[in-house]
């Protein structure tokens, strides 16, 4: 991974000097408003690595939608700002773990949990033109988000335990962008990183039972910040 910021940076650096030079993609003035969409779907049974377990039955999934509205404050280079809704949900519903040794062995059945969040994130964009047309850029996004969300554990013991989580984050995401009429783009990006704040809370009825916070840094394609989004220019 550090190669290709490696890469990348070397790029942006050699690209500077000619940046007349490029095909403009992006006027400045252009005001657009769109929505980015996420989905993901993944089940046991789209995995070898789970044939080590024994009857293992569950699947996860993940939906997003996030409108924006963005502003090019120059040509090429342009600000934004967004809202972000999410959906997790996973579930087992049956699992029986020996991992070929009956001596090491459980049984686990009947649970599920699901986390709705929401945020908000300002962004900032530079695009690359790629064509003479101005109908094709890459860009990198680098954007500060904050969301807040709660996830509900189903253990089937009626329990009303869940926990309340919030997030500071500053994140970097490449992606490609493509005019398909003269007004209306689309493109697809995917997050390879960054840094965040979090903080986690575990609430037993009206009480907190604990608390856990964390500062991480990472960096790496991130399946849950892909996606594809459509936007309309004015």
């Amino acid at each position: 991974m550090r190669r290709i910021l490696t890469v990348i940076s070397a790029l942006l650096l050699a690209a500077a000097p000619h940046a007349a030079a490029r095909p403009l993609f992006l006027p400045k003035g252009d005001l657009s408003a769109g929505a980015q969409l996420g989905f993901i779907n993944f089940s046991s049974e789209d995995s070898e690595l789970f044939l080590l377990i024994d009857g293992m039955d569950a699947k996860a999934g993940f939906k997003r939608f996030a409108p924006f509205f963005e502003y090019a404050y120059a040509d090429d280079r342009s600000f934004g700002f967004r809202m972000d809704y999410s959906i997790l949900t996973a579930a087992v519903d049956n699992l029986t773990l020996d991992l070929l040794n009956d001596g090491l062995s459980f049984d686990l059945s009947g649970v599920s949990a699901k986390t709705r969040s929401a945020g908000a994130s300002i962004f900032h964009r530079n695009y690359f033109g790629l064509d003479e047309r101005s109908r094709f850029a890459f860009f990198l996004e680098e954007s500060l988000s904050y969301s807040s969300g709660r996830t509900q554990l189903d253990v089937g013991s009626g329990t009303d335990a869940f926990t309340s989580s919030s997030k500071l984050r500053l994140s970097f995401s490449p992606g490609f962008e493509f005019f398909v009429m003269n007004n209306i783009s689309v493109g697809a990006y995917i997050s390879i990183g960054g840094v965040s704040y979090n903080r986690v809370s575990c609430h037993q009825g009206d009480a907190v039972t604990g608390s856990r916070q964390k500062f991480a840094a990472r960096f790496g394609p991130d399946l849950l910040g892909a996606g594809f989004g459509v936007s309309f220019h004015f």
